[in-house]
């Protein structure tokens, strides 16, 4: 298996060797190409299709997707889950679908026979550490300590790139 992640690069400086490396593929090997997009026209994605490959895309969550995500995650453990009580685990934790994924686990363990997932299960089991770190966001920015208040605050909402803000002055 060879994975290439950030492949843009990597594609437009090989392509057509590429190409070519689909036109007879390793039988036994997996090749892997990362990259934010790889448009369905282009040569080298139909001789992807062409040879069996596959274009899985990742998109991120949000809203009632998110939800039904939680609930999903709640039935591969044998539980059920409203979806108000997913929605209150969302606005808890946030949107990151592996952490989402983490607590439902967590949630099934601790509810043991029972079928069911709850909001008070919720909310006994997963506490308020989102709703903490925003408020300590604001005291740090309150108290002046701007590295501080941000660090919390891509704790709470992480970017979705690296951001390169700097504070000076601290």
């Amino acid at each position: 298996m060879v994975l290439i992640r950030e492949a843009e690069t990597f594609i437009t400086a090989h392509r057509e060797k590429l190409e070519n490396y689909l036109a007879r593929p390793s039988p036994t090997g997996t090749l892997i190409l990362e990259c934010r997009s790889f448009p369905k026209t282009t040569r080298l994605s139909k001789a992807a299709a062409a040879v069996g490959g596959q274009l899985i895309e990742c998109k991120k969550l949000v809203g009632r997707a998110l939800v039904d995500f939680v609930v999903s995650e709640a039935r591969s453990q044998n539980k059920r889950i409203d979806p108000a009580a997913a929605a209150r685990l969302i606005d808890m934790v946030g949107q990151d679908t592996g952490i989402l994924a983490t607590e439902v686990e967590k949630l099934a363990l601790y509810a043991a026979d029972r079928p069911a997932l709850t909001e008070q299960d919720v909310t006994d089991l997963v506490g308020q550490s989102r709703e903490e770190k925003i408020f300590a966001v604001m005291d740090a920015a309150a108290a002046g300590r701007l590295t501080d208040a941000l660090r919390l605050w891509h704790q709470v909402s992480p970017p979705t790139r690296k951001p390169s803000i700097k504070c000076l002055g601290e």
